[in-house]
């Protein structure tokens, strides 16, 4: 087995040191702890007895951090029932949690509001103070009321630290500028790189904001043969045959491939994947310790330039 902990992982230049620090390079996401998941690929709710399992085969091997939501149905109140049946001096992993989206409550309201979901993520997750929190709908961020109130909440110690999961190039520079946000999560993968293209993922290293990156299978399209490509996702078509080329090739495994060009990438902290029983977690757990030569690292950059955002962004597809 691989131990995470000894992955080395690239030096992003930071300028400070970046909020939750000494991250595993893996983090695991937990949307089908409490829903089912997935547009193209589709996977069920698991049970709570997976979800222990899969959360116990986490830490064994090294995870140090899991990433939920409040919409993620009961992802949250999963996570809690599993910490609450950790042994005394079992150090917990960090938990990053998502603030749902606020749609259209009034300023007056809102402030009550947000400290209310805060609260709520707490008593779920059953601890007295959350390690980060991101807005999950990118929009509010430019909400100042919302901003104010999760620096408060910062400032009183209620959460560690505040972000925002983004799915743009616009939304991430919203972010950039706005003050306090010190983690973001973004989509990134060997199909996706309009984020690191832009010069938006060093630009977040550069001042020592923490970045997960998500979709490295593009919620498992990767993973399709290119003829079973649903009508929607046609322009995939290509990608996916140069990709099962160079998989061939190498000799190396898709979830290989795409795990260690994400973990290539300077600037990302860690890289947030879901899975769907323990031994899919073992298995992606060891391909992520792969690392691939300059020249495939290079090979894979060119498999997926000039793909449209309708087919890299999931909000899209229906």
């Amino acid at each position: 087995m691989t131990d995470l902990h000894k992955r080395s992982r690239p030096q992003a230049g930071s300028t400070r040191p970046t909020t939750l620090p000494d991250l595993s390079p893996i983090t695991l996401g937990t949307a089908q702890f409490g829903m089912p998941y997935g547009d193209v690929v589709k996977t069920a709710s698991l049970g709570q007895k997976i979800c222990f399992q899969i959360l116990n085969l986490a830490v064994s091997r090294g995870v140090r951090c899991i990433d939920t939501a409040a919409a993620y149905g009961d992802a949250e109140a999963t996570i809690g029932a599993w910490l609450a049946r950790r042994p005394d001096g079992k150090t917990a992993p960090r938990i990053v949690t998502k603030l749902a989206a606020l749609g259209d409550i009034g300023a007056a309201d809102i402030r009550v509001e947000v400290e209310r979901r805060i609260a709520g993520s707490r008593e779920r997750l059953g601890v007295p103070a959350l390690d980060a929190c991101l807005v999950h709908r990118p929009s509010d961020l430019s909400r100042p009321e919302i901003i104010d109130t999760l620096r408060r909440l910062v400032d009183n110690g209620m959460i560690g630290a505040f972000g925002v999961s983004v799915y743009n190039c616009a939304e991430l520079e919203t972010a950039l500028v706005t003050e306090g946000v010190a983690l973001v999560q973004l989509p990134h993968s060997l199909f996706d790189r309009r984020l690191s293209d832009a010069g938006l993922i060093a630009e977040c290293a550069s001042r020592g904001i923490t970045v997960f990156a998500r979709s490295v299978f593009l919620q498992g399209v990767a993973f399709l043969d290119p003829a079973a490509v649903p009508p929607k996702l046609l322009e995939m078509r290509p990608a996916l045959a140069r990709l099962n080329e160079l998989a061939a090739r190498t000799k190396l495994s898709v979830a290989s491939l795409c795990l260690s060009v994400a973990l290539a990438e300077p600037g990302i902290s860690s890289i947030v994947i879901g899975v769907a029983s323990p031994a899919e977690l073992a298995i992606n757990l060891d391909e992520a310790s792969t690392s691939l030569g300059p020249g495939v690292l290079a090979e894979t950059h060119d498999i997926a330039s000039g793909l449209p955002e309708t087919v890299l962004d999931p909000r899209n597809w229906n």
